[in-house]
């Protein structure tokens, strides 16, 4: 199982189901645990890989750290894209119209495109079109990802 986890707010899983032929269950069933822990975390380690990669490939780009902040991770029994960028969730799904209003200071202050410094008390934020690129990522390699855990596991019956 591979976990996208973006800002640890919200959490999307891709479950891959493989399904195989007669004769390669009965291969399946004589590997040695060790061979089949083995043949499991290869398999995620290089999920988790393709992925993170085709996320940073999909994520859009404005300065570029939404990008550099994703990463993976891989655990005995699944594997973790994530990113810890706070505005993550808000990139991949949508908000709606709203109001940003200063917290700890008196004003809001950014520097636009033109590095000219802005000031407001309040700014009406019109909504942020969604862009799924972690749906995509799991969507364009899931096909893949699949072909791999076959040749993977003929690796280890085979020898």
């Amino acid at each position: 199982m591979i976990i996208f986890n973006y800002y640890y707010l919200r959490r999307m899983t891709l479950s891959i189901e493989i399904r195989w032929a007669d004769e390669v269950t009965k291969k399946f069933k004589n590997l040695s645990e060790k061979d089949l822990k083995a043949a499991t975390e290869k398999w995620l380690k290089e999920s988790a890989i393709l992925i993170e990669w085709e996320a940073k490939k999909e994520a859009p780009v404005d300065n570029g750290n939404l990008r550099k902040s994703i990463k993976s991770a891989v655990y005995p029994d699944y594997a973790v894209v994530y990113t810890n960028i706070f505005y993550a969730p808000f990139v991949h799904e949508w908000t709606k119209p709203h109001l940003i209003r200063p917290v700890r200071k008196k004003a809001l202050f950014w520097i636009d495109k033109e590095w000219m410094g802005h000031f407001a008390t309040l700014v009406h934020h019109p909504w942020y079109k969604w862009d799924p690129f972690f749906t995509r990522a799991a969507e364009n390699k899931s096909e893949r990802i699949v072909n791999r855990f076959y040749e993977i596991i003929n690796e280890y019956i085979n020898d």
